[in-house]
C-alpha cells in the first residue's frame, strides 16, 4: 500500500488501461482471431469459408431473448465445419441486431478445450483440500437412472428443488408434487419464469415475480421513457444486455432525462446521465420515501390510474389492518358523494384520502381510512430534508426530482434488476423495492 501512495490517478488510469490493452490483444475468445470471412475480406484470405448462417434464440439465462444467426463455415485446411461466430439479426424488434457480451463467449465456449462433454461421478466420498474426488465417466443414462433411483427413497414433500426457475425443472418438480424454492422462489405463486414480451411460461394465473414489476430490468418502454431514475448501481452498465441497452440508448436520443443516485461514479453516468448524485450506500430507501411524501402531500400522483387499478382506495379496517370485503370478497371503498361503503368495483367516486370512515358491515361497526390515506400517514415523517441528512443527496433536489418524475407520468420508470433494485445483498434492498413499487403505481408507469 505504502509504494502506490506516490501514484497519481492519471498514472493509475494509464497503467490499468495499458493492462486491459494486454488483456484484450490477448483475448481468451480465441475464436474471433481467426473468422476474417465477414464484410470486405476477400475469401480467399480466409481460413474458413462461411457455408450457412442457422437463426438462434439466445437462451443465457436473460429475458431479452435477443434474435441472432449463428455463422457456419469450413475449414480449408481440414474440410471440418464448424460455427465461427454470431451475427446480429436487424428485423428483431428487441434486440435490434445487437447482442451482449455474454452471446459473444458461445461459439468460444462450444469449442472450449476444457468444456464438459461427458457425465462424471465421484468415487472418493471423503472431502477437502487435497482429496482426490475420484471421478470418473458414467453413461448420461446410467447416471439418470441413478438419481431417478435415489429420489425414489424420498417422499414427494422430502425433496427440495433449488432450479433457476425454467419451465423444464419447473415441470418436473410438479410432475413429483415436491417443493421448489431458490432465489425465484414460488411461495408466493409465481413461477418467476419470463421472456422479453412478459409472456408466462408454463401458464400461470399470477403474473411476474412476487412484488416487482418483473424480476429484471425489462418490462418499460424505454424508447419513450421521459423520466428515469436509477437506484443503487450504474444499471446501463450493469445489466449489459443488448435488448435492453438499445432501446434505453434511444430513448435517451429522444430527450429522456436520466438522474442517478450511486455511490460510484462510472464513465456510462458521465456519458448517460444529466444528473448524478453520490448518495451514501444503503440509503436509497430514504430518498425514495421522502419522494412518495412530496408526490402523496401535492397530490402528484395520476387519480385515475390509482382508482381503475389499484387498491388506493380499498378502506382498511384500522382494528384489524385488513382490506374491508363484502360477502363476494370483493374490497370496499368510500363514496365521497354518498357517502357509504360500496364495493370499488361499482363506486364511482371512490375516496382516496380522507376518514376514518365509520360504518355499519355484516353487522359491526367499522372504521376504516383509503389505503391511500394511510400510505400519507406513514411518510409523513420522511420528509426531503429527513432523507438528505441520511443519504447526503439535497433536500431540494430530491424534492424537485419527485415533482418532476411525477409530471413527467405516466411515461417514468425507475427500473429494477432480479426482485430488487439492486440485488439481495444491499441494505434494505427489499423496501426499496417496495418504495420504488409504490411510485410506479403512485405515477401510472405499470
Amino acid at each position: 500500500m505504502n509504494s502506490s501512495r506516490g501514484m497519481s490517478r492519471r498514472k493509475f488510469l494509464k497503467l490499468t488501461g495499458i493492462t486491459t490493452t494486454l488483456m484484450v490483444l490477448d483475448s481468451p475468445l480465441r475464436n474471433f482471431e481467426v473468422v476474417y470471412a465477414f464484410g470486405q475480406h476477400p475469401q480467399e484470405k480466409a481460413p474458413y469459408i462461411v457455408t450457412k448462417k442457422v437463426p438462434q434464440v439466445c437462451a443465457r439465462a436473460c429475458e431479452c431473448d435477443c434474435h441472432y444467426d449463428v455463422v457456419v463455415g469450413i475449414d480449408q485446411i481440414t474440410g471440418l465445419e464448424r460455427a465461427l461466430t454470431i451475427e446480429g439479426r436487424p428485423e428483431d424488434p428487441v434486440a435490434r441486431g445487437k447482442y451482449c457480451i455474454k452471446a459473444l463467449g458461445f461459439v468460444d465456449g462450444m469449442y472450449n478445450p476444457d468444456r464438459l462433454l461427458v457425465a462424471l461421478k465421484r468415487t472418493n466420498p471423503q472431502k477437502g483440500e487435497g482429496v482426490d474426488p475420484g471421478w470418473v465417466v458414467v453413461k448420461s443414462e446410467d447416471a439418470v437412472n441413478e438419481i431417478i433411483e435415489k429420489m425414489k427413497q424420498y417422499r414427494p414433500d422430502q425433496i427440495l428443488f433449488a432450479s433457476p426457475g425454467d419451465p423444464y425443472s419447473n415441470r418436473l418438480c410438479r410432475s413429483l408434487g415436491a417443493t421448489r424454492s431458490d432465489q425465484r422462489t414460488e411461495c408466493f405463486g409465481t413461477h418467476y419464469y419470463l421472456n422479453s414480451l412478459m409472456v408466462t411460461n408454463p401458464p400461470n394465473k399470477y403474473y411476474s415475480s412476487t412484488y416487482t414489476v418483473t424480476h429484471s430490468l425489462w418490462g418499460f418502454d424505454y424508447s419513450e421513457t421521459k423520466y428515469m431514475l436509477w437506484f443503487g448501481f450504474d444499471s446501463f452498465s450493469k445489466t449489459s444486455k443488448a435488448g435492453i441497452l438499445n432501446h434505453i440508448a434511444e430513448g435517451k436520443r429522444k430527450g429522456t432525462k436520466i438522474v442517478f443516485f450511486n455511490p460510484v461514479k462510472t464513465p456510462l453516468a458521465d456519458g448517460m446521465a444529466d444528473e448524478y448524485y453520490p448518495i451514501k450506500p444503503g440509503t436509497d430507501l430514504a430518498v425514495a420515501l421522502a419522494m412518495i411524501k412530496v408526490i402523496v402531500d401535492e397530490k402528484l400522483y395520476q387519480t385515475d390510474f390509482l382508482k381503475d387499478y389499484t387498491d388506493a382506495g380499498a378502506l382498511i379496517d384500522i382494528d384489524t389492518n385488513m382490506h374491508v370485503s363484502d360477502e363476494q370478497g370483493v374490497w370496499l371503498a368510500w363514496d365521497a358523494v354518498a357517502k357509504k361503503a360500496s364495493p370499488i368495483n361499482q363506486c364511482a367516486n371512490i375516496a382516496l384520502d380522507g376518514g376514518p370512515y365509520t360504518f355499519e358491515h355484516n353487522g359491526k361497526t367499522i372504521t376504516a381510512k383509503p389505503v391511500l390515506q394511510l400510505l400519507q400517514e406513514n411518510v409523513v415523517k420522511y420528509t426531503p430534508e429527513w432523507a438528505a441528512q441520511i443519504s447526503e443527496v439535497p433536500a431540494e433536489d430530491i424534492a424537485r426530482i419527485a415533482r418532476e418524475f411525477a409530471q413527467a407520468a405516466p411515461t417514468v420508470c425507475i427500473p429494477n434488476l432480479k426482485r430488487d433494485a439492486a440485488g439481495p445483498n444491499y441494505a434494505n434492498s427489499w423496501r426499496l423495492m417496495h418504495a420504488i413499487n409504490i411510485l410506479h403505481a403512485l405515477t401510472g408507469t405499470f
